[in-house]
């Protein structure tokens, strides 16, 4: 990887400068960032998973999209290029296009990689990384980071995820350049395939380095998946080209079906259509067929609900009983 280039921040002053915010103000609210987040666990209509969601007040939260604005984002565009997610014009797509037709794919998530990434991680990417003054790398890492970890819902987490991770990324792709593997990282799911028997040997040097790095891995989400069978990736069929599962595509049609009913516990019009319009970008004839079938049985000129759905569950969590935790 060649050297990347980044702002320089030498002051709290020059800190506050490139935020657009009163050197008083940034100092403030950098203090009191930790109460500055109402934590909820959210299970979205059709899934039995639940979500942990960090959400931070509008005034923290404008902060964070200054520091993914400013400082972050002209970084994550020079990360090298099979580092997709939390990357502007980068998507799910992305990451399947690099997996198109092989033997063998194998993927695996990294188990709780925020709570796993600590501030003294994220402490160290603004002073290490990019060389940032004591004082400055301070109040950064306390506007992104919760109860000394990296919260799940922040604007600037995918991107301090994503530099977080950058050793354990480099060390992976090391040995899948040996082996002539092809290596994704999408945030924490990382995707490989190639040579069916390269894949499988593969996997104990794969588990043991993301622990050499403190994070882990569930045994039941490591999945490998043969030519013979769908091979999918961050949501995408990839085995001759890229393509919608037929689950994922029952699902939608089950999902505009609830809605052509009426019935108050359905998706929004707006999460369907761009479920819809997500399909029409993998596989445009899927997505003009399920574009038909909206046309069919839904009003053209409806105004619905663009929030979460009202069949989602949202639960206040304290930390205690965190209900994603227990998925």
């Amino acid at each position: 990887m060649g050297k990347i280039k980044k702002i320089k921040i030498n002051s709290v002053e020059q800190l506050a400068h490139v935020l657009k915010i009163g050197v008083k103000d940034l100092v403030k609210i950098s203090k009191i960032a930790g109460r500055n987040y109402k934590p909820f666990d959210i299970k979205k209509h059709g899934s039995g998973k639940w979500r942990h969601i960090d959400s931070p007040s509008k005034e923290l939260k404008n902060i964070q999209k200054k520091i993914n604005q400013k400082i972050l984002r002209d970084v994550m565009i020079q990360l090298p290029s099979n580092i997709i997610g939390g990357i502007k014009g980068k998507s799910t797509i992305d990451n399947a296009k690099k997996h198109i037709n092989q033997q063998m794919m194998l993927t695996i998530d990294i188990r709780d990689c925020f709570p796993k990434t600590k501030h003294q991680e994220i402490y160290k990417i603004w002073k290490h990384f990019f060389r940032f003054d004591e004082n400055s790398s301070r109040i950064l890492t306390q506007l992104t980071t919760l109860e000394k970890h990296l919260p799940q819902g922040a604007p600037t987490s995918l991107a301090l995820s994503n530099l977080a991770l950058l050793p354990l990324f480099e060390e992976i792709n090391r040995y899948m350049n040996k082996h002539r593997l092809n290596f994704t990282m999408f945030v924490d799911d990382i995707t490989i395939s190639g040579e069916k028997k390269s894949v499988l040997k593969a996997i104990s040097p794969l588990i043991k380095n993301i622990q050499k790095f403190g994070y882990a891995v569930r045994s039941r989400k490591i999945c490998k998946m043969p030519a013979s069978c769908p091979q999918i990736t961050t949501g995408i069929q990839t085995n001759k080209k890229i393509s919608v599962n037929k689950y994922f595509i029952n699902e939608i049609r089950k999902q505009i079906i609830f809605f052509a009913r009426k019935e108050k516990d359905c998706s929004s019009f707006n999460e369907i259509m761009g479920r819809v319009g997500y399909v029409k970008n993998i596989s445009p004839q899927k997505g003009e067929k399920l574009l038909e079938f909206v046309n069919m049985l839904l009003p053209i000129d409806s105004d619905f609900e663009t929030n979460y759905s009202k069949n989602d569950q949202t639960k206040k969590c304290d930390g205690k009983n965190c209900r994603a935790l227990k998925n």
